[in-house]
Formats: structure tokens, C-alpha cells, sequence
């Protein structure tokens, strides 16, 4: 039986041994979420960068502006004030920029070809809304009020496609990838993939490698799975144990948007070769 928390990674495609960096928020020494944690998924390794903030304040979801090079998450007091938040890896101090609302646990995820984020929030009884976040404006604006309940595991933007992905969970903690279209005023969210039980902490959608990465947590240890859409999963590699302290975001430093790679200088040069002999020949 698949262990109820677990660290997963959601593969649509052929695999890549390409490395992913990626970066989570988990739960400090006591348990809040505030550690901003490196993961590479080659490596197989997991390590703490810094501690946000003075350990009064969670932080739940977490996504990169490439235009300015920061991070940016969803900081929460006790009250359940939700405030956006900005950071450097180096440095643990956040900076506010923005009142949200409350409830603003369920993911934030970045556009790079609209500038905007996107955030969604859970009200009483589990109900998900989803919010276009603009940082330039300082506004936010309710996309759809009623996709549903249990959105809270996590929401990544896939520009290739234009899609937003949250993971949600049903009452008997039954984890499901749902597909959202922000273009399309008051869409719902259509189940994509059933990645069985846990609780899921986070989940991205990396350009490079056309994956989707998931964070899961079980008390005292995690594992990497490898999960096929519509498909079965597969456990890659066993973590180091964790306490009992959960991820509550992820993220990449890849942006939404598949990048096509520069030539190498090796081809350059091959290239360059390949033009000089057939000019000489030709002279």
C-alpha cells in the first residue's frame, strides 16, 4: 500500500534524467512552515537554504518571478490573514506587498506571459475560490468562486498549454490533479490525474522537462515516486526522514514557459568548420 504522506513527482511524457532543481517551503524544528528547502532530483537530495521570517507567521505556496529574480509566497498569521509576500534565498526576511484576504492556503502559481499570479483560497467547509493576483496594479480579482472543495495541495501554470493544475483531496484524503482554464470566466476544475492517497504540499510544472513535481508527506519519512498520467506510479528513490512537518509549497526556478535551448559551443564550432571546407572548397 502506497504510504499516505509521500514525496511524488508527476511525469506526463517520456522521462528525463535531466536534473530539476527545485525549492519547497516545509516545516521548521517546530513545525512551521517557513523552511525554504532545495530539492534536486538527480542528486536525490534535500537542503535547507534559510528560514523565513521569526517563526510567527506560516507561508503557503510559493512561486518565481524571473523578470526580478525573487520568490514569491502567501504568508499566514493565527487569524488566518493571508498577505503576499517577496523573497531572496539570500536573505530570510519577506517583504509585504499585498493584503489577499483570508484562507489563501491552497497554492500560488506565476505567469510569465502575463505577468500575473494566481492564488487560491479556501473559505469555510473546504469551498475553493481562484484569484488573479496583479502586483502591479496591487489588485486582486475572483476568477471563479466555485470550483469546488479540498483545492489546498498545491497550483503550478503550465504556459505551454495555458493551464493552471491544482491538487486537491476529497474527504477520505483521495488526491486528484485537476486541470483549470484562467481564460475561461467561472471554469470548473476537470480531474486530470488520480494519484491515490496523502496530502499533498505543493505542486509544479517544470518547462524543461514537461514533468509535474507533487510534494507529499508521511509522519517520519518520504519517498520520490514517478507517476504516469492515467497511469501507475512508481517509487524512484526513499528521502532522508522527515519530522512530522509537512512541505506547504514548490517551485522551480524554470518559469511556466518551455525555453528553447542555445546551441552548445562545441556545435558552434562544428558548424563553423563544416562552412570554412565547403568554402574552400568552392574557391
Amino acid at each position: 500500500m502506497r504510504a499516505l504522506w509521500t514525496f511524488l513527482v508527476v511525469v506526463l511524457g517520456a522521462g528525463s534524467a535531466q536534473a530539476t532543481i527545485l525549492y519547497g517551503i516545509s516545516g521548521d524544528d517546530v513545525g512551521v512552515p517557513r523552511r525554504v528547502q532545495q530539492i534536486d532530483t538527480v542528486a536525490m537530495t534535500v537542503n535547507p537554504v534559510i528560514d523565513l521570517g521569526d517563526g510567527s507567521t506560516g507561508y503557503f505556496g510559493l512561486a518565481f518571478r524571473p523578470a526580478d529574480s525573487r520568490f514569491y509566497t502567501v504568508a499566514q498569521d493565527n487569524q488566518g490573514v493571508s498577505t503576499l509576500h517577496s523573497f531572496s534565498l539570500g536573505s530570510g526576511t519577506t517583504n509585504p506587498l499585498l493584503a489577499l484576504g483570508t484562507g489563501f492556503v491552497g497554492g500560488l502559481a506565476y505567469d510569465p506571459t502575463g505577468d500575473r499570479f494566481f492564488g487560491l483560497a479556501n473559505g469555510l467547509g473546504g469551498a475553493s475560490s481562484l484569484f488573479e493576483i496583479d502586483t502591479g496594479a496591487m489588485t486582486t480579482t475572483l476568477l471563479d468562486g466555485a470550483l469546488g472543495f479540498g483545492l489546498a495541495g498545491g497550483l503550478t501554470f503550465n504556459g505551454d498549454d495555458g493551464m493552471l493544475y491544482a491538487l486537491g483531496s476529497d474527504f477520505g484524503f483521495t488526491q486528484t490533479l485537476f486541470s483549470i482554464d484562467p481564460s475561461v470566466a467561472g471554469s470548473s476544475a476537470a480531474a486530470s490525474n488520480a494519484l491515490g492517497m496523502g496530502i499533498i504540499g505543493g505542486v509544479d510544472y517544470d518547462s524543461v522537462t514537461g514533468s509535474y513535481f507533487a510534494v507529499g508527506n508521511e509522519t517520519g519519512s518520504s519517498e520520490l515516486l514517478d507517476v504516469a498520467l492515467g497511469g501507475d506510479d512508481t517509487s524512484l528513490f526513499g528521502l532522508s526522514p522527515f519530522p512530522s512537518f509537512t512541505f506547504s509549497a514548490l517551485t522551480n526556478l524554470n518559469g511556466g514557459v518551455a525555453v528553447v535551448p542555445e546551441p552548445t559551443t562545441a556545435v558552434l564550432l562544428g558548424l563553423g568548420l563544416v562552412a570554412l571546407g565547403t568554402r574552400r572548397r568552392a574557391v
